[in-house]
């Protein structure tokens, strides 16, 4: 009997273990959950042999458990034990716990919380993306930024969600290596759309693709629950992978829950691939496109004449000319907006090109003109090449090559989708598979192509780390070389005229190291197809004048779809001492 009474007695005992177990599996269940991931930002190392898990959130403030930042389950638990008590601090986490434990929690009392809702209530989330823009290293390939709409408000109006990194060096070697390698912290921040829209296209020149996103109302409402939790913490900012795109798509992550969208984005998270995806998954539709300030205003004075022209060029000045009767409402307009771009551009001193600014408002208004659309391209960027190449092919110097390029897009690649005179790429190597060894590289090169006139007057410049090699006769040693370059570029026809003058440190294996001066002359043109590009370089080493060599250069692509690209190029080098040919061809794949 006694027995029985002890089993009995333990009847309780054993039923509340299984309740137990049944609750750590569960909460072992939900802390491996994708949404949890999503609202605490974790991620598993990218390191190989290692399954650890950590949040990129770098803020100890976004964690309730000590643990939290490696400790998914930890976190979890923590949250349960505390639900009611932070549901105005971390509303998404909080609702999403409470749904998946079958309790009842209501935001109702969070009065910060609420009032913060209603100034940012939106029908709509807009993902912008500017274009790449080669003077700031972080936006070498474009940024992307949210805008929050509500049907009742402007655009311009609108609030905009910016991911940046906030730097604190004007080095810009520092800057580069601290942004490869998470050196900055990262944070989010809020503007009124028209402040960045005038930033971007004016005082960058760069032009601004704009895109719906197709969400929900609650998948709206869960998105800016997340964006309450982390407005306010700091994250590590890297240049390729932890950028702006990343923690954009790791925001609308939280939101959408059908797709996730951060398992492509490991490695590398370029904007315009993000874009892409996006768009593949039917969660993007085109809205508009604004062009850059320049490009609409060189629309706009194509059809004045030289006069004209000079008209602008007087009444922008400081002091300027008195506007004349005969000056039409064209050239008022183009004057005004013109002189706006030198105020923003600290080209003019503000008193005086204000009280300038307000005359030429006025008489404006007495004279009509409408400005002609400008109009979109036909190509949008997710439509665009891809970043990779792989290519096969020949050259007479030595025979088969195997080309490799990680990404992004060269002078001769197709420009639809792209800005003209605009090269970025990363990681391209020839390999000579007759002598087993790299033919050619360059690790990173940048080239900026800006034409000059009138009105504008940019500085065309080029930077590469790269390395060739010549005759195996001659040098059989790769020739390593750091090139940076300024000059001019000119607008004739379709194609760009330019001058640069380059600077570079050389070294190889067998003459050392030197420096070389390059003159760089060439003419790039930019066809529908068919795209070539010829130069002449001299290089001149700054040990020996007398060891310079001429260079010249003519190649040509044809760009038969967005991925098959057929390459010719002829290369003619003059010494002193010996002249070297190659002719080389290949047919690359883009991915």
């Amino acid at each position: 009997m006694d027995v029985v009474l002890a089993k009995i007695k333990a009847w309780p005992l054993f039923l509340l273990v299984m309740i137990c177990n049944f609750s750590f599996a569960e909460q072992a269940s939900l802390a491996d959950s994708p949404q949890w991931r999503a609202l605490l930002h974790y991620q598993t190392s990218p390191y190989p042999f290692s399954r650890q898990q950590f949040s990129q959130v770098a803020d100890s403030e976004f964690f309730l458990d000590k643990n939290g930042k490696h400790d998914p389950e930890a976190e979890l638990n923590a949250n349960l034990q505390q639900l009611q008590s932070n549901k105005c601090r971390f509303p998404a986490r909080t609702l999403w716990l409470a749904k998946q434990t079958g309790q009842q929690i209501t935001l109702e009392d969070c009065d910060e919380l609420n009032d913060w809702l209603k100034q940012f209530a939106s029908d709509e989330v807009y993902l912008h993306f500017p274009s790449n823009y080669l003077n700031n290293p972080s936006s070498v390939f474009g940024h992307t930024f949210l805008r929050l709409h509500k049907r009742d408000r402007s655009a311009l109006l609108d609030p905009i969600i910016n991911y940046a990194a906030v730097s604190n060096t004007q080095n810009p070697a520092k800057y580069i290596v601290s942004g490869l390698t998470g050196g900055f912290p990262g944070v989010f921040a809020m503007h009124p759309h028209y402040l960045k829209k005038r930033e971007y296209t004016v005082t960058e020149n760069r032009e601004i693709w704009s895109y719906k996103i197709k969400l929900t109302q609650e998948e709206i409402n869960r998105f800016l629950l997340h964006f309450w939790e982390i407005k306010d913490r700091q994250f590590n900012y890297y240049f390729l992978n932890q950028n702006c795109s990343y923690q954009l798509m790791a925001l609308l992550d939280v939101a959408i829950s059908d797709i996730s969208l951060l398992d492509e984005f490991h490695n590398v998270a370029l904007p315009i691939d993000t874009i892409k995806f996006l768009h593949n998954h039917q969660r993007l539709e085109l809205a508009n496109f604004h062009p850059s300030f320049i490009d609409e205003f060189r629309l706009h004075s194509t059809t004045l004449n030289n006069a004209e022209k000079q008209r602008v060029l007087a009444l922008t000045q400081c002091p300027a000319s008195n506007v004349l009767e005969e000056d039409t409402g064209q050239i008022l307009r183009l004057s005004s907006d013109y002189l706006e771009y030198l105020i923003q551009q600290d080209l003019r001193p503000r008193k005086c090109a204000h009280q300038q600014m307000a005359i030429l408002q006025k008489a404006s208004k007495e004279k009509s003109y409408l400005p002609p659309v400008f109009p979109s391209p036909e190509v949008a960027p997710q439509d665009a090449h891809p970043s990779a190449k792989i290519g096969v092919g020949f050259q007479s110097v030595s025979g088969a090559l195997l080309n490799f390029r990680l990404g992004y897009h060269d002078l001769l690649d197709s420009i639809a989708g792209f800005k003209p005179g605009q090269e970025i790429i990363l990681g391209d190597f020839a390999y000579d598979i007759e002598r087993n060894k790299i033919a050619d590289y360059k690790l990173i090169g940048l080239k900026s192509l800006s034409a000059s006139d009138e009105f504008f007057q940019p500085l065309s410049w080029a930077f590469e780390i790269s390395g060739r090699r010549y005759d195996d006769e001659l040098n059989s040693a790769l020739h390593h070389q750091v090139i940076l370059g300024v000059g001019k570029s000119l607008q004739i026809g379709r194609g760009l005229a330019f001058v640069l003058l380059n600077t570079s440190l050389s070294y190889n294996r067998d003459s050392n190291t030197d420096v070389l001066l390059t003159p760089e002359f060439g003419y790039l043109y930019n066809g529908e197809t068919i795209n070539s590009s010829q130069t002449l370089r001299i290089e001149m080493p700054a040990s020996d004048w007398q060891e310079k060599r001429l260079v010249l250069a003519s190649k040509q692509t044809v760009n038969f779809t967005n991925d098959v690209q057929l390459s010719f190029s002829a290369e003619w080098l003059h010494h002193d001492s010996y002249q070297q040919g190659n002719i080389a061809l290949s047919l690359s794949y883009l991915f």
